[in-house]
């Protein structure tokens, strides 16, 4: 028997201006201080070899980032202007059987993931290659590589994206324009923020699938939990593949 969708959680009194705020200083000024970041280390001069390491200090460095921005934002609009408390931006418990789903649907969106991007390849005529290669392994397979990103990946990012997508974006949108609608937009601007045309789909049906979780288990924890194992497990799988094709020394 099927649980049933968690405790339906404290409105959200944000205004569509509140909503676009915090998307915008969360997720927008991201890209300012990337720009600056980059800028710091010199990754934009022509004359300058740009080295693996420099590219993976900054992907590292943007993603911390996001998520200080974001909460930053939440806590400034959500928090104090609107008196709303963290669990009501779905920091609350779970039913502990969520947790073993949530592990099962993130096992269940690699091959499903690997599947869409298969098919947009053969649409396309060439094999599939993911354009987030060279941030998430600049410097090819090395250990400090695979163990600080698949942390950041799996951990970090998760946080952030969560708080924003499912804790405020898709709750906001479920309240005024229903649950598939919700689920669907939030999704799609889900994907569409991650600034790569090719992954919109594959990101597009992993945004609908957390914030259905969401919807069902009413907690950001195993959404979370999903999402840092699927992150992770791509993290690992890309440097396993790329050790397999290191020539030895």
């Amino acid at each position: 028997m099927s649980s049933p969708p968690g405790p339906a959680p404290r409105q959200l009194p944000l205004s569509g201006g509140d909503l676009l705020l915090i998307l915008i200083f969360g997720l927008g000024t991201v890209r300012v201080l990337g720009a600056i970041i980059v800028v710091s280390l010199g990754l934009t001069d022509p004359s300058r070899e740009i080295g693996g390491n420099q590219v993976l200090i900054a992907t590292v460095l943007l993603l911390v980032v996001q998520t200080l921005a974001i909460l930053l934002a939440v806590r400034v609009i959500a928090i104090r202007k609107h008196g709303l408390t963290w669990a009501d931006l779905g920091f609350r418990s779970a039913d502990h059987r969520w947790y073993g789903r949530a592990v099962a649907i993130a096992i269940f969106l690699v091959p499903a993931v690997a599947l869409v991007n298969f098919v947009i390849g053969q649409v396309q005529g060439e094999p599939f290659e993911n354009p987030q290669i060279y941030a998430i392994a600049p410097a090819g397979f090395n250990w400090p590589g695979l163990i600080v990103m698949t942390l950041v990946a799996g951990v970090v990012a998760p946080f952030a994206e969560e708080v924003a997508f499912r804790g405020v974006f898709f709750p906001w949108l479920r309240e005024r324009i229903g649950l598939i609608a919700g689920i669907a937009i939030s999704a799609l601007a889900f994907a569409s923020l991650h600034g790569v045309m090719q992954l919109i789909p594959s990101l597009a049906i992993i945004g609908a699938v957390l914030a259905f979780l969401y919807h069902r288990c009413g907690s950001l924890y195993p959404v979370m939990l999903a999402h840092g194992i699927f992150n992770a497990i791509m993290v690992v799988a890309l440097y396993s593949a790329l050790a397999a094709t290191t020539t030895p020394t």
